[in-house]
Formats: structure tokens, C-alpha cells, sequence
């Protein structure tokens, strides 16, 4: 069987690292996996061994997402965005794929509609039709427009057989960031969360002893957290060790000044693909509350702080960390007003606490997925044969 993965990270790499687990899981089933990425490259991320697409890279300009840049900045032309939408095409004609999995679209990723549109409609169009779900995680932001909610309700109607939700209905179900989650209840499949954390072998070990770990995802949105936390390092002394994990959006100046000003008790390095380990081993995480973060957390059990992303009306990672706090596995603060002197003493109180009860939340998403992706696109296969 062959799959074709659509991805399009336009800020964080979230977006990217889920798919990319997916992808990996569904080429140790045997699959012949196509990923198909959109946003600027991400080292960082394992995508070894898997045959990659590249399309001219587009990302957000800033994260309002009110517009688009290409790799190097400069504002996206419409000779550039059609030429993405015939490389989309032609891979996808050239794949002739038995599953197809759109990540995130039309839940999200307006801007790039009409690539997508085309796409469904030459895989409408292939015989046999392919598999076509939708993947999106556990909570979408809210907010949005009654006509942009119609919109999505009639994409998901018309072009997909099946959306598929990374999450646990346990922590947190998709009414409640959906509003019109009733209409389409009959294609909306639960997988459990995705992490690349094994909870067998990756749970909680650190002590108070360990350090403070401090990281904002892959993308370019934790800069203020970075500097609260260097701040609040002066005020902790050197009885506690941090190591921020810096993700590459940063730039190479904003990078070489936070270094600069930062504490000797301080490590200021990149992000690192061992990221669960040294979670396991912290004494305390601090981060923001981005799903991978967050799940990561939610499988390692750690004592952990999450300060959400809610500039320019972010709801997501809001709702996330209220959640998280609802059931005791975090303390949620807001950064708009927090000062180090109130963040050093936060950090005193829950460094090194006994882990939380992780709430038997199902972790293992990825493997899932994969698994009943190949179900479904093999009774899809014997349908189609068997005719009307």
C-alpha cells in the first residue's frame, strides 16, 4: 500500500513532528510512505528513511498568520503558490496513493485552500478513490468566523471519509473547541495522543536534584519565555541548573544575545532530539503548551510549569494548560504580568514533586493511527473492487 502525508507547519514544527511520527509508524507497517511538507525544513525532526516531498517552502510572516512569507521572508507571489499546487498535483498522480492523510486542513490552513482543493479533486478523480481522512489534534482554535465553521463542515462532508482527533475523549473531546462537532460526529475517530515518548521506559526519574528545563517547541514563539527564565535564573542562584532549549525559528542574533545574557547556572542550547530523555531526568519543566510539549509531559509524568502561547488571540494552548491544571499534571501561567521574582518562587514550590498521576490517558497515537489507517484503506480496497 502506498500513503500520501500533506503537512504544512507555518510557525511551530508541531504540525510536522506529529506527522512525521505517523509516517514512521506506518513505514514500519509495511506502508510505502509519501510525506509531503510545505514549511521550511526542520533538521531537528527525524524524517531518515522516509521519502520526502519538499514544496517551496511558505511559512507565517509573524503569528497573527495574517500572511504568508517564502523561505527567505519576502511576501508569497501567486506564481509561487501556483507552482505549489502543481507540484501537490503531480506528486500525487505520480504516488497514485491508497490512503491519504491532509494534516490539519480544512480545520486550519485557509490560506493554502486552493492547493488542497485541487489535490481532493485529482484524488476524487483517481480509480480507485483513495482513503481520505483528515488529521488534526486534540483542540482547535477558537473563535472563528460561523462561515469559516461552514466552510470546514462542508470540506469534511464533500472530500473526507474520516477525521481523525489526536487525542483522548478522557482529557479533552472536540466540541468543546468545535461548535459544530454534531454534524459531522459520524466521521470523527479518536486516536489517543501521538508522542514519541515510551512510557515504559521514558517516566519520570529526576528528583530536585535535576534541573530546571525549559523549552517553547521548535518554532520561533518562545523568546520572552527564554528571557523571563534567564531573569528568573539570577534570582534562583546556583543551588538550581536550567538548560533552555532554544528552537531554530530564533534568530542567529536573538540566539548569540540570549546567551550572552544568561546566568553561569545556565545552559542555552539548541533544541534536541534526546528532548524526552532530559525530561525525564529534570527536576522541573517549564515550557509553553504546544501539543508535543504537552503530551510529552502528559507520558513522562514530570512536575512541569506551562506558560501558553496567547498572543494575538491564541486560544489553543490557553485551553490546553487550563486543562492540564484542571487535572493537577501542571501549573498554568500567564506571561502577560509575570514577573521573575513570581516565577523563581513558583519554581521553589515544584521542583522535584512526586510525579502526577498521568490519568491513564492513551499515549500511543501514532501507532494507532497507523494501524487503522491500513484497516480502513484495505476494506476501502476490497469495496471498491466489489463494486456498487
Amino acid at each position: 500500500m502506498r500513503a500520501l502525508l500533506y503537512v504544512q507547519h507555518l510557525l511551530g514544527t508541531g504540525h510536522l513532528k506529529r506527522t512525521a511520527l505517523i509516517a514512521k509508524k506506518l513505514q514500519i507497517a509495511g506502508v510505502d510512505v509519501h510525506l509531503v511538507t510545505g514549511g521550511v525544513p526542520v533538521p531537528v525532526i527525524d524524517t531518515a528513511d522516509l521519502t520526502v516531498h519538499q514544496l517551496e517552502p511558505v511559512r507565517a510572516a509573524d503569528a497573527s498568520f495574517s500572511s504568508l512569507v517564502d523561505a527567505v521572508g519576502k511576501p508569497v507571489t501567486s506564481d509561487l503558490m501556483h507552482r505549489r499546487t502543481n507540484d501537490l498535483v503531480s506528486i500525487a498522480q505520480n504516488v497514485v496513493p491508497d490512503m491519504v492523510l491532509l494534516e490539519t486542513w480544512p480545520f486550519g490552513r485557509r490560506q493554502l485552500r486552493h492547493e488542497l482543493l485541487e489535490l481532493c479533486s485529482t484524488l476524487h478523480h483517481q480509480s480507485p478513490r483513495p482513503l481520505m481522512v483528515c488529521s488534526i489534534r486534540d483542540i482547535l482554535q477558537r473563535g472563528r468566523k460561523p462561515e469559516r465553521v461552514r466552510e470546514t463542515v462542508e470540506h469534511v462532508e464533500r472530500w473526507l471519509d474520516h477525521v481523525l482527533v489526536h487525542a483522548d475523549p478522557k482529557f479533552i473531546t472536540l466540541d468543546q473547541s468545535f461548535e459544530r462537532t454534531a454534524d459531522i460526529e459520524s466521521k470523527v475517530v479518536y486516536t489517543g495522543f501521538v508522542s514519541e515518548m515510551d512510557t515504559g521506559l521514558m517516566s519520570w526519574r529526576g528528583d530536585a536534584s535535576g534541573e530546571v528545563l525549559v523549552s517553547a517547541g521548535g518554532g520561533a514563539a518562545g523568546q520572552n519565555l527564554y528571557q523571563l527564565c534567564c531573569e528568573a535564573a539570577r534570582l534562583t542562584g546556583d543551588s538550581i541548573r536550567w538548560r533552555i532549549l532554544v528552537g531554530h525559528g530564533l534568530d542567529d542574533a536573538a540566539f548569540a544575545s540570549l546567551r550572552e545574557a544568561a546566568p553561569p547556572s545556565v545552559i542555552i542550547e539548541p533544541v534536541r532530539r534526546d528532548f524526552p530523555a532530559l525530561l525525564a531526568q529534570c527536576g522541573l519543566s517549564i515550557s509553553q503548551a504546544g501539543y508535543n510539549t504537552t503530551m510529552d509531559l502528559v507520558s513522562c509524568r514530570c512536575p512541569a510549569i506551562v506558560v501558553p502561547f496567547d498572543d494575538d488571540g491564541e486560544t489553543e494552548q490557553l485551553d490546553r494548560a487550563r486543562r492540564l491544571e484542571e487535572l493537577g499534571l501542571a501549573e498554568s501561567l500567564r506571561i502577560q504580568g509575570l514577573s521573575p521574582e513570581r516565577l523563581a518562587q513558583v519554581i521553589k514550590t515544584r521542583i522535584g514533586l512526586t510525579a502526577p498521576d498521568a490519568q491513564g490517558f492513551r499515549v500511543d497515537g501514532a501507532a494507532w493511527t497507523a494501524k487503522w489507517l491500513c484497516e480502513q484503506a484495505k476494506r476501502a480496497a476490497i469495496a471498491a473492487k466489489a463494486g456498487p
